[in-house]
């Protein structure tokens, strides 16, 4: 793409064609392209308008489509489906958008993109969705609840139809709309730089409007802003983590001079979040299999001014000999399907295949194999993931209590406070484990507390 020809649109179709290749990630692809772009701010926020709002509407934008062409979406080139679908999006959802507009830019748009062979009938489908408006979807249109929901909010149905086994139908219906929403944007104060009451007085000073969150360092801002715009970000006064994931340091609950590891550190929200609760008076050791991501860690632990972390490149599965029953507590935020943050990672839902699980369960079961060696007698090991799926979560757990008989659940009672202001919380089987389904509120989420015996 040539620079001065790049419009909002164009961009769009450019990062919807690349996900639906699985050659990029929706986010990085957009930030790479805007950075290219010469767009003013109006057009930078149409362009992610365009993409995100395609990927969560994406079925019920696809059923419009294919009503409107009467032919399978799978005989429609890639460029053009995605410019038809950026337009549906335009008709169905932007009110400020004339249809007159939406649809010469769509035919505008296949010329100059290279499928100019297809501008007729990009506009007699453009002006059919135009004409009927966006479908309604009678429930006798399905075979199935889980198709029916998995159109409405536009997730795979393979995946709805697991939650709907493993939650309910009431719970799933709560959540699913969660999804197609953006993210709220929350900080965790950096309490070793700035009180949170005096944070949230400067963002006041400034015209921010913001909000306690429901942790102890917890605030929410308008989620419009970039977070190095917000007043004390290169100062270290903040970083940007979900309500969920600040849970899992105070669940870990570390005491100033211990040891601590954190075995998938990347990018560092909570290893330094452990850190700033230790009063930055001990070690941290964070560790992380990849040198960009180690990267990314030093250089949260840098800004937030953090002194007591050390960073560690290497495959968190292998224990070195002397790490055995070296730590005093250790974070296992584990890799995982991220089924709990699908509204922060909106083309992820795209992505995720039913088999993708199984080798993740198999890492995961390494990763706490790993910890369980590093553990030093009498102390703590949180597991996390930002999942839903019981088998990466409770069943992980369970199997892990059967295999290592010295070990034992530990104790939540300290966050049922603030766990029961979070309105997505699913019942619990223990009280040493949490899973929190996606709200208002925070994202999806799993936590458990094991204790070595001593």
């Amino acid at each position: 793409m040539r620079q001065h020809q790049v419009t909002a649109r164009q961009i769009a179709v450019e990062v919807l064609n690349r996900v639906e290749q699985d050659q990029a990630y929706a986010n990085i692809e957009l930030a790479k392209l805007l950075r290219r772009a010469q767009l003013d701010s109006r057009d930078r926020a149409l362009a992610t308008e365009l993409t995100y709002g395609a990927l969560r509407r994406r079925s019920l934008l696809d059923l419009a489509i294919g009503t409107a062409c009467g032919r399978p979406l799978r005989q429609v080139a890639p460029t053009v489906l995605n410019t038809l679908r950026i337009t549906a999006y335009q008709l169905f959802y932007l009110s400020h958008i004339p249809a007159h507009a939406a649809v010469n830019e769509a035919v505008n748009l296949v010329r100059r993109m290279g499928e100019g062979r297809a501008q007729g009938f990009v506009n007699a489908v453009a002006r059919r969705m135009a004409r009927e408006g966006k479908p309604d979807i009678p429930p006798d249109t399905f075979s199935d609840l889980s198709e029916q929901l998995a159109t409405e909010w536009s997730h795979p149905a393979w995946l709805v139809k697991r939650w709907l086994s493993i939650y309910g139908e009431t719970a799933v219906r709560e959540f699913l709309p969660i999804n197609q929403l953006p993210a709220p944007l929350v900080l965790r104060v950096n309490t070793m730089q700035i009180d949170r009451s005096q944070f949230l007085a400067r963002l006041g000073r400034q015209g921010i409007s913001a909000q306690l969150g429901p942790t102890p360092e917890a605030v929410i801002v308008d989620a419009g802003m970039k977070p190095a715009d917000i007043p004390g970000y290169a100062a270290g006064w903040f970083v940007v983590q979900d309500v969920s994931s600040q849970l899992v340091a105070h669940a870990l609950n570390p005491q100033p001079g211990e040891t601590v590891a954190d075995m998938c550190s990347a990018p560092g929200g909570k290893a330094t979040h452990i850190a700033q609760l230790m009063g930055d008076c001990g070690r941290v050791i964070a560790m992380e299999l990849h040198a960009h991501r180690c990267r990314l860690v030093k250089a949260t632990a840098g800004r937030l001014r953090l002194k007591s972390i050390e960073v560690r490149q290497g495959d968190s599965q292998v224990v070195p000999p002397d790490w055995q029953h070296r730590f005093d507590r250790i974070l296992l935020d584990a890799p995982c399907t991220g089924t709990g943050v699908l509204r922060r990672r909106v083309d992820l839902r795209w992505r995720l295949q039913p088999q993708d699980q199984k080798e993740l369960v198999q890492v995961q079961k390494r990763l706490l194999a790993a910890a369980a060696q590093m553990l030093r007698p009498g102390g703590r090991l949180v597991y996390s993931t930002c999942s839903l799926e019981p088998e990466e979560n409770q069943q992980q757990i369970a199997a892990f209590l059967i295999d290592q008989p010295e070990w034992r659940r530990g104790s939540l009672d300290h966050l049922q406070e603030v766990a029961a202001s979070l309105t997505a919380a699913h019942p619990e089987v223990h009280k040493a484990e949490l899973q929190l389904l996606p709200s208002h509120e925070s994202d999806g989420f799993y936590l458990a507390v094991l204790e070595r015996n001593s």
